[in-house]
């Protein structure tokens, strides 16, 4: 049990190497090996990560140009779990909302899916996700002409850090806040 345990987390954590390289390729590379991860979280009972792995997997679909891959993904999520709020539900809801952008192109249902996924993690207490909901909130209000009212969503959730601003997240957002401004 401790070696199959020992090869979840390997091949799951593979999987997020390849989704943090952030290219193209990453899909096609990553998919095979997070099936294999949550082939094996599944055959021991612990999925505890699966809606988040899928809702990445679909992000990077998503950023491949591949929404097909991304409304299957984000399909294999709703299929396998019938519980509708997990630790990760915020941001499950903030990929809903970039699929709702990438396919049907609806920016009313996307707002209001990335400003779901701000207010529960807010109420979770996940800043780092709330900062996620709002910068794609934010980059959909500047593109629907709505500057000042991107940064100062943006500004707002920005603002309540006090530390990690190094960090991937924080320096997009801080690069995005310069572009709005």
């Amino acid at each position: 049990m401790a070696t199959d345990g020992l090869i979840v987390v390997v091949v799951v954590a593979r999987a997020i190497l390849f989704l943090a390289a952030d290219a193209p390729f990453a899909v096609c590379c990553a998919v095979p090996l997070a099936t294999e991860g949550l082939r094996l979280l599944a055959e021991m009972r612990y999925e505890v990560f699966v809606p988040l792995i899928l809702a990445h997997l679909s992000e990077s679909a998503i950023a491949a140009h591949r929404h097909a891959d991304a409304v299957s993904l984000m399909a294999q999520l709703a299929s396998r779990d019938s519980n509708t709020e997990h630790w990760c539900t915020a941001e499950v809801l903030r990929v809903k909302g970039l699929l709702a952008l990438s396919g049907d192109d609806d920016p009313n249902a996307a707002a209001t899916l990335f400003l779901q996924s701000a207010a529960l993690a807010r109420k979770q207490g996940a800043l780092a996700w709330e900062l996620r909901a709002a910068m794609n909130l934010a980059r959909l209000r500047a593109n629907q002409g709505r500057q000042r009212e991107a940064i100062e969503l943006l500004e707002g959730v920005y603002n309540r850090f006090t530390e990690g601003f190094e960090t991937v997240d924080l320096l997009a957002a801080r690069s995005l806040l310069r572009e709005l401004a």
